[in-house]
C-alpha cells in the first residue's frame, strides 16, 4: 500500500494536552482495580469554512470522577486527561462523511494519543497501571 496514495482526506494537528489531574485519594487504601471505569466526553468546535476547507476542533475528555461527587473518596485516585486537536477535510466532503470525521474519526484518533499518557501516568504511581480500551464510536455517533 502507497502511503501517499491512500492517504486521508481528514488531516488534524497534533493533539495538544489542555488537562491533567492525577490526585490520589487521601483514604486510599492504595488498592485499585486492574482496569477502572472510565467515562469519556466528546466535544467539538462549531465547524468554520477556512478556504477550500472546512475545519473543527476536537477535544476528547476521559476521567473516573463519579457523577455523585460524595463517591470521590471511594476511587483510589483521581484521573482527569483532556486532549485537544484540529481537524480539517475538503469543503465538498458530504455531511455524513463529515458527521463521521466529527463523532468517530476525530475522538478515536485523539483517543491513541490519550492512551499511553494514562498508563504511563497511572504507571508511575502506587496503583495498578490503567490500560484504557479501545473504544467503538460508532456506537455513539448521535452524541
Amino acid at each position: 500500500m502507497d502511503t501517499e496514495q491512500n492517504k486521508s482526506i481528514l488531516e488534524f494537528t497534533e493533539p495538544v494536552l489542555k488537562r491533567l489531574i492525577f490526585q490520589p485519594s487521601s483514604k486510599s487504601n492504595k488498592e485499585s482495580p486492574k482496569n477502572m471505569n472510565m467515562k469519556i466526553v466528546k466535544d467539538n468546535s462549531q465547524i468554520k469554512e477556512v478556504g477550500d476547507y472546512h475545519s473543527s476542533n476536537i477535544s476528547l475528555t476521559i476521567t473516573n470522577l463519579p457523577d455523585n461527587q460524595s463517591k470521590i473518596e471511594e476511587q483510589p485516585f483521581i484521573i482527569v486527561i483532556s486532549m485537544t486537536a484540529k481537524f480539517k477535510w475538503p469543503k465538498d466532503t458530504p455531511e455524513e462523511v463529515e458527521n463521521s470525521f466529527i463523532k468517530i474519526n476525530g475522538p478515536s484518533l485523539i483517543l491513541s494519543y490519550i492512551r499511553p499518557v494514562v498508563s504511563s501516568v497511572t504507571g508511575l504511581s502506587e496503583f495498578n497501571t490503567q490500560n484504557v480500551p479501545f473504544i467503538d464510536f460508532t456506537n455513539t455517533i448521535d452524541d
